[in-house]
């Protein structure tokens, strides 16, 4: 059957709860290659969703006001960046640890309080 042509806005709990419901749906549907290439699509989504998070929680600024969008067509690239930023996320670890090795009194914050801090004192510089 021929789907109009529209545009659906999901969150990465969304994306996990379609798929366990296509995972669930598929063995009783004969064939039916459009689920399993949606199901081959959100199986690539979903870690790249995940590292985007990831990064978003661990205060890397690029990653703080972004958000992903991809369509079925564009998902060829997807495998190219889920592989950048895993490199990224990793990367981006290290200096986090390395800036709480050099830095002590850091660990007794958590990423989401330096965030926080962060955000109030560029408030503050914005003020001023």
């Amino acid at each position: 059957a021929q789907l109009a042509n529209t545009e659906s806005v999901y969150n990465l709990d969304e994306l996990r709860e379609m798929q366990s419901n296509i995972v669930l749906i598929t063995p009783f549907m004969h064939e039916d290659k459009d689920s399993a290439i949606f199901l081959a699509h959100l199986q690539d989504i979903i870690p790249l969703a995940n590292l985007v998070l990831q990064l978003h929680c661990s205060g890397n600024a690029f990653f703080l006001d972004r958000t992903l969008q991809y369509t079925c067509h564009s998902i060829y690239t997807v495998t190219e960046d889920i592989s950048f930023l895993r490199k990224l996320c990793h990367e981006w670890n290290e200096e986090i640890l390395q800036a709480r090795k050099d830095n002590y009194y850091l660990n007794y914050f958590t990423n989401s309080h330096i965030l926080t801090i962060r955000t109030g004192l560029e408030g503050i510089y914005k003020q001023t």
